[in-house]
């Protein structure tokens, strides 16, 4: 099946789709612009993925698919002229129409897996590609190859800049919430140890004086939250993905042995989500507070 991306349209914005600015979603294979995607945050068909309104991409004909006149069917073994009711060439004996399933897989086949050369029945350590795109969600392309690399390879070593600099913040977007709450608590243990120094973090010529000079035990504690959740930091870039990898096959899993699940039901357990960083910031700011709160009464 051909897609025909240089003559569609985008649906976010109306305008025409050139090939080397399409983004196609990996739940439909509805094609955007780039931006148009990354600007809506999602599929602008997404409300229909799975049920009987999905988008479907039309079907453009090969050349020697056309039909020479509306009653004549052109044999593709002989070249022979057939009537279109004929299920056999008269003269070669050959199929002249496919099988009703192959041309419906065919009109239903998703862009984005042979835009990308991937192949959406690809086994990824117990899930297909397909399903594994489906739980990822956005920036799925990327996970995909580095999963597909990391599968081939043995590897688990790959680098996250995201894992790196926002590392809680990347791993609640994912839903591990686990590795979340205890990098954050982490953050925020040595940022109360930094509060109770009294040292003036809004100056830097006293605030060493009055780092050094705050109590012992305190300093010590600083070093070693700030060690720990810096080296967890490094530990999220270097191997989150292959982290993410296990989390994905784990969850879709889950989810097939507890029914049949579809795309969209994929696309709900997974994804990144954009509000829940902002959740455990918030939340995490509260804890810090109430936590300093309370060590001040005592």
């Amino acid at each position: 099946m051909n897609i025909d991306l240089e003559n569609g349209i985008c649906p976010v914005c109306k305008a025409k789709l050139f090939t080397d600015e399409v983004a196609i979603c990996p739940e439909c294979g509805a094609p955007h612009h780039k931006k148009c995607f990354k600007s809506l945050g999602h599929c602008f068909y997404a409300d229909s993925h799975g049920t009987n309104e999905q988008w479907q991409p039309a079907k453009v004909p090969y050349p020697d698919e056309k039909q020479e006149n509306e009653n004549l069917l052109k044999c593709k073994n002989c070249g022979y002229l057939n009537d279109v009711n004929d299920e056999t060439c008269k003269k070669c004996g050959a199929a002249l129409k496919e099988p009703k399933e192959q041309e419906q897989k065919s009109t239903t086949e998703n862009p984005f897996f042979k835009v990308n050369g991937i192949d959406p029945n690809e086994d990824l350590g117990g899930i297909s590609a397909k399903e594994a795109a489906s739980f990822v969600g956005y920036n799925a392309l990327r996970y995909l190859r580095i999963f597909r690399r990391m599968k081939n390879t043995k590897s688990k070593v790959s680098w996250n800049w995201l894992g790196f600099f926002l590392t809680e913040y990347w791993y609640i977007s994912r839903r591990m919430y686990a590795p979340a709450i205890l990098k954050s608590l982490l953050s925020s243990l040595s940022s109360i140890c930094l509060y109770f120094t009294n040292a003036n973090t809004n100056s830097t010529e006293t605030f060493f004086d009055d780092f050094m000079s705050a109590n012992p035990v305190l300093i010590r504690w600083f070093f070693i939250f700030t060690v720990l959740s810096f080296l967890f930091s490094i530990i999220t870039g270097i191997f989150g993905d292959y982290f993410y990898k296990n989390h994905v096959i784990s969850k879709v899993k889950t989810l097939k042995e507890n029914g049949n699940p579809t795309d969209i039901e994929f696309m709900r357990a997974g994804g990144a989500n954009i509000f829940l960083p902002v959740i455990l910031y918030f939340g995490t700011r509260i804890f810090e507070t109430l936590l300093i709160l309370f060590l001040r009464i005592l």
